[in-house]
């Protein structure tokens, strides 16, 4: 029931720079691991820079998000970027390392119960809340 983070960001004139980037590494941690994937992205973007009102970034007060409030970034951008539309191809290959902790985690992380009864459906969720 918390704002974690939101982001707004306005269209720009026009979109238009062809962007490919290739094995862009993502990392996430599940079952107790830490694993490493690539993902391949093609698209054309738009992008402003030193405009104020183009974009705001709002940092909620959910606790996970806390390191990042303390960091007092500026809700202000340098630059933003929109890719309307973008295509991704996410690589078969990837690493994976199991996680160690000092001492034993207070609460199991999240395993295959999060995602073991989620259905076939293709109906699209409700949009999401942003009110803090």
């Amino acid at each position: 029931g918390k704002l974690v983070m939101k982001v707004e960001v306005k269209r720009p004139r026009r979109v238009w720079l062809p962007v490919s980037m290739n094995g862009v590494a993502n990392y996430c941690e599940f079952r107790g691991m830490l694993m490493k994937s690539y993902i391949y992205f093609k698209g054309k973007l738009g992008f402003s820079l030193f405009k104020k009102d183009i974009a705001k970034l709002t940092i909620g007060s959910h606790p996970r998000i806390q390191l990042l409030n303390d960091l007092e970034i500026s809700s202000k951008p340098l630059f933003s970027c929109f890719f309307p539309e973008t295509n991704g191809v996410l690589d078969d290959h990837f690493e994976s390392w199991f996680l160690h902790y000092d001492q034993a985690p207070e609460k199991e992380p999240e395993g295959m119960e999060s995602v073991e009864q989620l259905g076939l459906s293709e109906e699209w969720l409700d949009p999401p809340n942003a009110k803090k």
